[in-house]
């Protein structure tokens, strides 16, 4: 993502997070976009909105991955993710 990024022209401030407890220590309101993959090992796209919502952040969420069907993708869009 961030390649594609650069490649289109930007220059990302970013941060990857594995965690909970990392994505809580990087949530704050100034953010731009949150880009989530689905399923990582320790922590998953899912989790990661649940925790933005529990914040009452209004921050874009969008959800990155080539392993999801089409069901998935329409139930995290209905949970909140943007996209």
């Amino acid at each position: 993502m961030l390649h594609e990024l650069r490649r289109a022209g930007f220059d990302p401030a970013w941060q990857r997070v594995e965690t909970d407890a990392d994505y809580l220590a990087q949530l704050h309101a100034d953010l731009d976009v949150i880009l989530a993959d689905y399923s990582l090992p320790q922590f998953d796209a899912l989790r990661a909105l649940r925790l933005l919502q529990e914040r009452g952040l209004d921050i874009p969420f969008i959800i990155v991955s080539g392993t999801i069907g089409e069901e998935l993708a329409v139930s995290a869009m209905k949970e909140g993710a943007a996209d």
